[in-house]
C-alpha cells in the first residue's frame, strides 16, 4: 500500500471523499518484515500529516477484532499469494456487513463474486515478490479510486449509499450461509461424525465379528503383499471386438477411440476378490510421468490356470490429443475398509505405456 506514497496521501487527504485506513495486528518477535510494516505505517502517517486517516491500533486482541469486524466498511486483506492460510477474519467481517477486498487467496478464492466485494489481481503469482507488490499496489489504488470510493460516496437524497447497501446485503446473503461455523459443524456432522458412528455400529455388532474379520484380512493381506506381481500387460486398440495390438513403434490413437488393456497378475496367497486391479491414465509431462491421472477399475476375466495367476481387462478412453500414459496398479480391496488406501499398499507395473493421441 505504501509503494506510491504521494498517490495514497492524495486519496487520504481528499476533503470531499476522504478515506481512512485502520490497521491492527501483532508481529511475531522474529517477523522482521512485519515489524518493518508497522514502522512504515507510523512513519507514513506523520510524514504526510495524515495521522487521522492512517490509524494503527496497538494491543490487538479479540476485543479489538470484534469492534473492527463490526465497525469497518471494507475489510482489506492483501497477503502475497499463496501465503494466506485461510482469512477467517474476512468471513467474520462479511457476516457483519463489511465488504471484502482481498487478494484471491485463502477463502476469498471461493467467496469472491464481482458484485459482493473486490478482488486484488486475478489470482496470478510472480517469482519476483517486489514486482508482485508493485502490481498489486497499483491494483489497490485503482480499485479504491475508481470503484470503492465512488460507490461509497454516491448518495441519494436521504444521504444513504443505496448501491453500497445493496452490495453489502448481497455479500451477507451469499457468504454468511457458506462461511459460518454453523455450516462447518453441519458439514463435519454429516460427512464425518455420523458416518463414523454408523461405521462403528456396523463393525462392532454381533460381538465385533466384522471388526475381527477385517483385522484378520488386513494382517493376511499385508503379509502376502510381497507375493503379488504384474506378470504381463498387453495394450490393444479398440473395444475388444476385433481389437488389434498397437504398433509399438508408432502407438497412435484417434480422439474418441479406446484402448483395451489386458493384465495378468500373480496374487500369491490372495484371491481376486482381495484386490482391485486398476488402470491409471493421464497426460504425460516432459519427463514421461503421468499428471492429473484418473483411475479405471479393470474387470476380472478368468484364471490362467497356473500359479494363482489371473487375467483382468479394462478399457480406457482417448479423450484428448497429446502424449498420454497408461499404467496398471493393484490396491487392496475389502468392502469394510474405510478407504482404498487404508493399508498404504500399492503394486505398480514396472513401466508406463505411452500413446500419442
Amino acid at each position: 500500500m505504501f509503494k506510491d506514497p504521494a498517490r495514497l496521501a492524495k486519496m487520504l487527504s481528499d476533503a470531499k471523499r476522504p478515506v481512512q485506513f485502520i490497521f491492527a495486528g501483532k508481529a511475531h518477535p522474529r517477523d522482521t518484515e512485519g515489524k518493518e510494516l508497522i514502522r512504515d505505517i507510523v512513519h507514513f502517517s506523520t510524514q504526510f500529516d495524515v495521522s487521522r486517516r492512517i490509524v494503527f491500533l496497538e494491543d490487538y486482541d479479540i476485543n479489538v477484532a470484534k469492534m473492527l469486524v463490526q465497525g469497518v466498511d471494507v475489510w482489506l486483506n492483501n497477503p502475497r499469494r499463496p501465503l494466506e492460510a485461510s482469512g477467517t477474519s474476512g468471513m467474520k467481517a462479511a457476516i457483519n456487513g463489511a465488504l471484502n477486498m482481498s487478494t484471491l487467496d485463502g477463502w476469498w478464492c471461493e467467496g469472491y463474486q464481482p458484485d459482493n466485494g473486490w478482488a486484488i489481481g486475478s489470482g496470478e503469482t510472480y517469482d519476483d515478490a517486489g514486482y508482485q507488490d508493485m502490481v498489486e499496489a497499483q491494483a489497490i489504488y485503482n480499485i479504491f479510486e475508481n470503484e470503492v470510493v465512488p460507490l461509497y460516496y454516491t448518495r441519494a437524497t436521504d444521504n444513504l449509499p443505496k448501491a453500497w447497501i445493496h452490495r453489502a446485503r448481497k455479500s451477507m446473503r451469499r457468504l454468511t450461509p457458506q462461511f459460518s461455523t454453523s455450516r462447518m459443524v453441519n458439514d463435519y456432522t454429516q460427512r464425518c461424525y455420523l458416518p463414523a458412528q454408523a461405521r462403528w455400529d456396523y463393525l462392532t455388532r454381533d460381538n465385533m465379528s466384522r471388526a475381527k474379520s477385517l483385522a484378520a484380512w488386513k494382517a493376511n493381506t499385508q503379509s502376502a503383499w510381497s507375493e503379488l506381481a504384474i506378470k504381463d500387460v498387453q495394450v490393444e486398440m479398440g473395444n475388444g471386438e476385433g481389437a488389434s495390438e498397437l504398433d509399438a513403434r508408432n502407438p497412435q490413437l484417434k480422439v474418441g477411440s479406446k484402448l483395451k488393456v489386458n493384465a495378468v497378475v500373480k496374487l500369491g496367497r490372495l484371491k481376486p476378490d482381495d484386490v482391485s486391479v486398476e488402470l491409471y491414465h493421464g497426460p504425460l509431462d516432459s519427463r514421461g510421468n503421468i499428471t492429473d491421472g484418473a483411475v479405471i477399475k479393470m474387470d476380472y476375466k478368468k484364471s490362467t490356470g497356473q500359479d494363482n495367476e489371473h487375467l483382468f481387462c479394462g478399457l480406457t478412453p482417448c479423450c484428448a490429443s497429446g502424449r498420454r500414459g497408461i499404467a496398471v496398479r493393484i490396491v487392496p480391496k475389502n468392502k469394510d475398509m474405510a478407504a482404498p488406501h487404508e493399508l498404504g499398499l500399492v503394486m505398480w507395473e514396472s513401466h508406463t505405456e505411452q500413446v500419442d493421441g
